[in-house]
């Protein structure tokens, strides 16, 4: 984080008070965490200061970057995706249905290559030696389904691993 935090000046062209800030803000903090996120907001905002528009995907995002010091015109452009609805009658189906005691990591999407979803199965093996009470599951369907099933039967934890295909969208919110 510190090297990109000198070079950002450099990119960008800065200006001399720009190059002066950076340096300021290498000085170390007391916490590591508050140091780099210092970093991080400084080296976003000198960025973003060097842009006709700054594109945001909510309000909170937009008002961060506000008190980050954003001087560039910010617009927010949501990201389109409705909220899902959670009914009582959802929850009550997901609960019975999808093993209610337990915990559960959930993946929702599309079950294909891009999606990477061969990490998180990989990854079931760390989380079930750890914890006998984790489940996987996984929601949807798509062209790699069979490769990821077949993947998740040869785990050692295959009995915790489940795959629903297609569930409606209705339904989601009460498995969230």
């Amino acid at each position: 984080i510190m090297a990109l935090s000198l070079m950002i000046p450099a990119i960008t062209k800065g200006s001399l008070e720009e190059y002066r800030d950076t340096l300021s803000s290498l000085k170390p903090e007391k916490s590591i965490d508050r140091w780099n996120q210092k970093l991080v907001e400084r080296g976003i905002t000198l960025i973003h200061n060097h842009c006709d528009l700054v594109i945001t995907p909510s309000l909170k995002i937009e008002h961060m970057l506000t008190r980050w010091k954003t001087k560039s015109r910010i617009v927010t452009v949501p990201t389109g995706v409705a909220e899902i609805p959670v009914e009582a009658a959802d929850v009550a189906w997901a609960k019975r249905h999808l093993h209610e005691n337990a915990k559960t990591i959930l993946y929702v999407g599309r079950l294909g290559k891009e999606k990477n979803v061969q990490l998180i199965i990989k990854a079931f093996e760390i989380v079930g030696r750890k914890d006998p009470q984790t489940r996987l599951l996984i929601i949807g369907d798509g062209p790699d389904r069979k490769e990821l099933e077949a993947m998740a039967a040869k785990s050692a934890y295959s009995n915790r691993i489940s795959f629903t295909g297609h569930v409606e969208r209705h339904l989601l919110g009460g498995i969230y």
